[in-house]
Parts: C-alpha cells; sequence; structure tokens
C-alpha cells in the first residue's frame, strides 16, 4: 500500500513539473513573440544575369521574429534558413555567397553589403543586437550585392551630401502637383481623396546612405533616442495641422562619412484644404469663382497652388463645372 503511495506521489511530481517546464516554455516563446518583427530583404540589382551574375532582382522579402538574442546578422540567417536560401560566412563572419552569386563574382570589388533602415552601418552586423536596443520592432535590413564596393547602392565615402534623393509617400501627396526637389525643405502634403484612415507613409531615401535618415511626428528630437518612426515599415497617423519632420546626417547619429551639416524636411499634413479658394485668403467666396473664369479666359495665370485648389471636383482639370461647384458651394452655405 505504502509503495503504491510513493509511486503515485512520484508520477504527480513528475507531472507538476512537466506542466512547470511546458509553462515556462510557453512564457519564454510569449516573450520572444512580443519583441515584434524585422523585414528582410535580399537582393541584387547591380549584377545582371545577362553579364553571368547566377540571379538578379529581389531573391526575397520575409518578416522574421525578434528572439532576445538576436543580431542583424543573425536575423539574416534566419531569413536564409526559412527561404531556404544556401549562404556563406567568410572568416570574418562577414556575407561571401547567397544562393550561389559570390563576392567577386562581378569583378574584384564585388560583394554582399547590409543597411539597416536604409543606412550603411558604421559597425560591423554584430553591433545591432536586440539587448543593447539598436534592433528592435519594425526595422528593415536589406542585403544588397555591390560591384563597386557599395557606390553602385547608395555607399559614398567621399560625399557629404545630406539631402534626400525622394520622399516617397503613400496614401498622401505633395500639394497642388508640386515635385519633390532635394533642395527644398518644406512643403503641403494632402491626403488622398479615398484615405479614410487618416495614416500615410513616408518612405525617405538618402542621397548618400552612409548617412542616417529619421522621421519625426510634431517634435523633431534627434538627442532623444527611440522618439522617431520606424517609417520605413510602419504608417503614421496623421491629423489637419500635424509636422512629420524627416532629418538626415545629424551630428548625434553615428556615420563613416565625416560630421557635416545635416538637412531636415518638414512636411505640414493638410486634411481638408479649401478646395476652390484660389485667392488663398481662407474662404471661399464668389470672388474665387470669378479668378478661375479669368483664369480659363487665359486673362490671368495660376501657379501649381491655384491650379491644385481650382479643381474643386477633383476630376484632375479646371474648367467651367469647378466654377458651378463654387457656386453652389456658397448658395448651400448661405
Amino acid at each position: 500500500m505504502k509503495s503504491s503511495a510513493k509511486k503515485l506521489f512520484s508520477l504527480t511530481l513528475v507531472l507538476v513539473m512537466l506542466f512547470a517546464l511546458s509553462a515556462s516554455a510557453l512564457t519564454v516563446n510569449a516573450e520572444e513573440k512580443d519583441l515584434g518583427k524585422v523585414l528582410v530583404i535580399v537582393k541584387n540589382e547591380t549584377f545582371s544575369t545577362a553579364d553571368s551574375a547566377p540571379w538578379e532582382g529581389v531573391l526575397f522579402e520575409k518578416e522574421i521574429d525578434l528572439k532576445s538574442d538576436s543580431t542583424m546578422l543573425s536575423v539574416v540567417e534566419d531569413s536564409f534558413k526559412e527561404n531556404n536560401v544556401s549562404y556563406s560566412l567568410n572568416q570574418y563572419s562577414y556575407l561571401s555567397e547567397v544562393n550561389g552569386l559570390s563576392e567577386y563574382a562581378c569583378n574584384g570589388s564585388g560583394g554582399w553589403m547590409m543597411t539597416l533602415n536604409d543606412w550603411f552601418t558604421s559597425e560591423s552586423s554584430s553591433a545591432y543586437t536586440v539587448s543593447n536596443g539598436r534592433l528592435s520592432d519594425g526595422d528593415v535590413i536589406s542585403v544588397q550585392y555591390s560591384c563597386t564596393w557599395g557606390s553602385d547602392i547608395g555607399s559614398l565615402w567621399g560625399d557629404n551630401n545630406t539631402q534626400l534623393k525622394n520622399i516617397k509617400l503613400e496614401g498622401a501627396s505633395i500639394a497642388w502637383a508640386e515635385d519633390f526637389t532635394p533642395s527644398k525643405t518644406d512643403y503641403t502634403i494632402v491626403l488622398s481623396p479615398d484615405n479614410e484612415s487618416n495614416k500615410i507613409g513616408v518612405i525617405p531615401e538618402a542621397f548618400n546612405k552612409n548617412y542616417q535618415v529619421k522621421t519625426y511626428l510634431n517634435q523633431y528630437t534627434p538627442g532623444q533616442p527611440g522618439t522617431e518612426v520606424k517609417a520605413l515599415t510602419k504608417k503614421l497617423s496623421v491629423k489637419d495641422g500635424d509636422v512629420i519632420y524627416i532629418g538626415v546626417g545629424n551630428e548625434n547619429w553615428a556615420s563613416m562619412n565625416e560630421k557635416t551639416a545635416e538637412t531636415v524636411y518638414k512636411l505640414t499634413v493638410t486634411i481638408n484644404p479649401v478646395k476652390g479658394d484660389v485667392n488663398n485668403d481662407g474662404v471661399l467666396k464668389i470672388n474665387d469663382a470669378t479668378l478661375i473664369q479669368k483664369y480659363l479666359a487665359k486673362s490671368v495665370e495660376f501657379n501649381k497652388k491655384q491650379i491644385f485648389y481650382a479643381d474643386v471636383n477633383g476630376d484632375g482639370t479646371v474648367n467651367i463645372s469647378d466654377v458651378t461647384a463654387i457656386q453652389k458651394k456658397i448658395a448651400n452655405a448661405g
């Protein structure tokens, strides 16, 4: 009887221990999942198959779960394994081959390089980890092939240009059909007519990716780590009057290049512009309709801003129907 009781007690103890271990494992897994994801992009856009490259273009884009011991390199290795892509590391833990495309395959200056959030890091990939806070949810790691030590993919060692090459907007556009110009730093942006969520994508690209680019909402705080928006993967929820700041090459941010004057871009959000207000006095009046009529009669000229406001019905052209729309709005308001 005592023997049976001991066996029952032992079995109960084992079950309790197994349950505890399982619960512990579940807790660890839950903690790992809470760390978020990093997007990994692997591409070769510099060495063509016509010139004997085994492949070209984007090999894959994959979101990888972060772990407490993740590093920039380990995340890339995880992405290769999940996509069944072969790869090799050299003695310095740098990528020497990906899916059959080896360093020096195009010439003596060929090789694989990595960016973190579109920036060529100033330290090795092992320096960017979850544990030290330099790798986190929403980051983007791009693994790219270069034939010219990086200059063909934006890593310019002898250049101190901190301007943006372009700003890609999703769900919004620069107001009054204005084009982006790198030397101009102040813009107004308007939401697309079908954007009901008030969420927009703002994806900046630097001329020289040796300088970091960071995006902020309403306050430009480059000296406060962690206050920037992960603009490459996360959309911004905006309201009328919000200001988006994009800084390039701030002196407090690491870079392989010499410190130089930063460039800061300012994008002011307009949710509901007063369409028809071509004289820009903030109020819709019959004077605006008259001014459009003069424009149609070619007695006055409009700039891009006025053309944007004159297209009241949003059909892409300025015509007499826009004049009628203004007259109806004024009549209904009265």
